[in-house]
């Protein structure tokens, strides 16, 4: 089979240039769709607790009182991921852009009628004010919770996730997805 020329199929209507510059958009977007960066840390069947000490804010509004997730993550490398670096207790972007972060969870908690909210922090910071939140209701019964944000990331951004309680419990994350997925690169 030949190649074919392009520039034979267009019509002389149309500037050569034109249809170059546009046969290179189409290509920079090829490249980037087949670039697509995604990451994700997972807890798969986990029993281990995680002890989280009482909200000053039974609000759970206040940064202050969430504690990172660690030491219950499945071993690395785990999962899907692509341009986006999995570590024991974190992911790190690898390229500037927007990306979707997401997380689901089926947990219990050792404690009656406990409120447990989730945030993620960039670097060590958290800076959000919305906090996902679900009550599980009976010492041992499964609740699960899901939801996703938009953020902006630099390259080399670190990515954790954090939890709080209204009570003092040991609370157990037995799945858990969390998630980074580019929706648009900032190159």
């Amino acid at each position: 089979m030949s190649d074919i020329n392009v520039f034979n199929l267009v019509p002389d209507t149309y500037n050569r240039q034109t249809v170059s510059r546009i046969l290179q958009t189409i290509q920079m977007k090829v490249n980037e769709l087949s670039d697509h960066q995604y990451g994700q840390l997972a807890i798969s069947n986990n029993t281990t607790t995680i002890a989280v000490t009482a909200a000053v804010d039974p609000t759970l509004a206040t940064n202050s009182d969430y504690i990172q997730v660690t030491g219950v993550w499945n071993a690395i490398p785990h999962g899907f991921n692509n341009g986006v670096t999995q570590q024991t207790n974190s992911i790190t972007i690898n390229r500037k852009g927007v990306y979707k972060i997401a997380m689901w969870a089926n947990m219990t908690s050792g404690t009656n009628n406990t409120i447990i909210a989730f945030k993620f922090a960039i670097n060590g910071v958290i800076t959000l004010v919305r906090r996902p939140k679900t009550k599980i209701g009976s010492s041992g019964d499964t609740e699960n919770l899901s939801a996703y944000g938009f953020a902006e990331f630099a390259a080399g951004d670190v990515i954790t996730l954090w939890i709080a309680a209204d009570k003092t419990a040991n609370i157990t994350l037995q799945d858990l997805v969390f998630s980074a997925d580019e929706m648009k690169s900032l190159l």
